[in-house]
């Protein structure tokens, strides 16, 4: 997978979190279909009327220089392997059932895809580098000394602020203050929260022990 179809995946779940929802594979599917990229696969938008986002970034500097070995233990479903003949899926049914609801508001709030800061991945609960883990990452619009919004990450404030954040031009804005928040009085530690959401390493494949995935 090139890093473009990598960045489709993180947006997508940043997206769905966003609104308060779980990412939804069906839905990822209605939006996007395998194809192949030169000598890579990538994802690519089903219909351009119908997107999910709004702009994504054209090149992503020395991204062959950073990659690393994992354990296959390490990926949470079953995952076929591919090769440059590999047959691509068939295209979706007409009956393919998915959210609409969860699409059609992923589409009306669509916002770009661009290199997120790690504190934008903690709040998506996709990254777990976080050196506070008694306070919670927090977004705040700051315009002449003054705060004009402020997103506490405290669940359902929190889901919001992100939802804003993915639709920012850029995260370099003087304006935008990215911070850390005291987690409230009775609310987990944020980094449980994201530990919660996280995929332990399995045991080894059962043979015959197949299910699903994003490429299908």
């Amino acid at each position: 997978m090139n890093p473009f179809g990598l960045a489709k995946v993180c947006h997508f779940e940043l997206a769905c979190r966003g609104l308060g929802s779980d990412p939804d594979l069906d839905v990822f599917r209605a939006f996007y279909r395998l194809n192949r990229s030169g000598s890579w696969y990538t994802f690519e938008v089903r219909d351009k009327n119908s997107c999910c986002y709004t702009w994504i970034t054209t090149s992503i500097k020395d991204w062959k220089d950073h990659f690393f070995l994992v354990d296959d233990r390490c990926v949470p479903e079953f995952m076929t392997w591919r090769s440059k003949k590999s047959r691509l899926p068939a295209p979706l049914p007409e009956d393919f059932e998915y959210n609409r609801k969860l699409y059609a508001d992923l589409v009306k709030e669509a916002g770009r895809i661009q290199k997120y800061p790690e504190h934008i991945l903690v709040m998506g609960r996709i990254s777990t580098i976080w050196a506070e883990p008694e306070w919670y990452p927090t977004l705040k619009w700051n315009k002449e000394g003054q705060a004009c919004g402020a997103f506490q990450l405290h669940f359902v404030l929190s889901l919001m602020g992100l939802k804003e954040a993915l639709r920012l031009k850029s995260f370099e804005a003087k304006e935008l203050d990215i911070r850390a928040t005291k987690t409230p009085k009775g609310d987990p530690p944020y980094l449980n929260v994201v530990q919660g959401n996280l995929y332990q390493i399995r045991e080894p494949e059962v043979p015959g022990n197949q299910g699903g995935s994003a490429g299908q």
